[in-house]
C-alpha cells in the first residue's frame, strides 16, 4: 500500500481473495461472513492480525491500522450463526482456508512478480526513448 491507496495490482489480488466483497483504489468491502467469522475468532482470543493473515490478507499490504479500524467497527455488531454451504458449517477455523492461497507464498510470488515486471516496464521504457531519439536499442 502506499500512502493508503492500493496499486492496480494489489487490488487486483486483494478482490480474488474469498473475504474481500470487492476493492477500491482506498478501501475494502469485505464480505459479511469474513466479518462474522472473525468477530467469532476475535471473541474467542484469537488476535486480529493472525485471522487477517490467514485470510491472504497481509498486514504488510493492508496496513495494521486497516484491521484495527475494521474490529473496533466490526466488534459491536450482533454475531449471526454460522451460515453452510454444502450442508458443511463455516466455523471461525475453517471458514476461508480451502479457497485461500497459502498467504505468504502466495505475496513473496505476487511481490517477486511486480518486480519482474517494473524491470521489464523500465527496460521497455530504455528502448521507446533510445527509438525516439534514433540510437539503436
Amino acid at each position: 500500500m502506499n500512502g493508503g491507496s492500493f496499486t492496480e495490482r494489489q487490488m487486483a489480488w486483494l478482490s480474488q481473495l474469498a473475504a474481500v466483497r470487492r476493492v477500491s483504489r482506498t478501501r475494502i468491502y469485505y464480505t459479511e461472513e469474513f466479518k462474522q467469522a472473525t468477530i467469532r475468532r476475535y471473541r474467542n482470543g484469537e488476535h486480529p492480525v493472525d485471522i487477517f493473515r490467514e485470510a491472504g490478507l497481509d498486514p504488510a499490504v493492508i496496513g495494521h491500522k486497516r484491521i484495527e479500524r475494521c474490529i473496533n467497527r466490526w466488534k459491536d455488531e450482533p454475531i449471526l450463526p454460522p451460515t453452510t454451504i454444502d450442508d458443511n458449517p463455516i466455523t471461525p477455523r475453517n471458514a476461508f482456508q480451502e479457497s485461500q492461497p497459502t498467504p505468504g507464498k502466495a505475496w513473496d510470488l505476487l511481490i517477486d512478480n511486480e518486480r519482474r515486471l517494473d524491470r521489464i516496464e523500465a527496460r521497455i521504457l530504455e528502448i521507446e526513448k533510445k527509438i525516439e531519439d534514433g540510437s539503436r536499442p
